[in-house]
């Protein structure tokens, strides 16, 4: 098997495993782990709710009412773990320290809620992923932040 990058081409042997979270709406987090064949990759649900309290602001108009562009897809059959996402976050980046990547989708409520369950999780994630984020950090940013 062969991948292009940057114009070459690298074959698998060569391509390394990234611990990556993805912090993303539960139900396409599950479509999409489904859809990747890794029923077994744990979906948690995050916070209901802003951190402010009130009702969270929906991008529906761009996105659609699934966050998919309406496009309709059968539910995913992966079940959601008890764990919520913001104690997901902290356990997984704690058990792997400097090897877990967060790529944040949307709001950064989890994120926030992941900082004030333990304040360490940020100097224990590799490399974030999220313009907002990585602006505010100042650190390990990644190129597409």
């Amino acid at each position: 098997m062969e991948a292009a990058a940057n114009g070459r081409h690298i074959h698998h042997e060569q391509l390394r495993r990234e611990k990556l979270i993805i912090d993303t709406d539960p139900g396409v987090g599950a479509y999409l782990c489904e859809k990747a064949g890794h029923p077994e990759i744990p979906v948690a649900k995050g916070s209901s709710e802003p951190l402010k309290g009130g009702k969270p602001h929906v991008a529906d108009f761009v996105h659609g009412s699934d966050g998919l562009g309406n496009i309709e897809l059968p539910d995913p059959s992966i079940k959601k773990v008890e764990q919520r996402a913001d104690e997901s976050l902290v356990d997984k980046v704690s058990q792997f320290p400097g090897e877990v990547s967060v790529l944040a989708l949307g709001p950064l409520t989890n994120v926030a809620l992941a900082i004030k369950r333990d304040p360490s999780f940020v100097k224990n994630v590799k490399e974030d992923c999220c313009a907002r984020w990585s602006f505010l950090r100042g650190r390990k940013r990644h190129p597409c932040s």
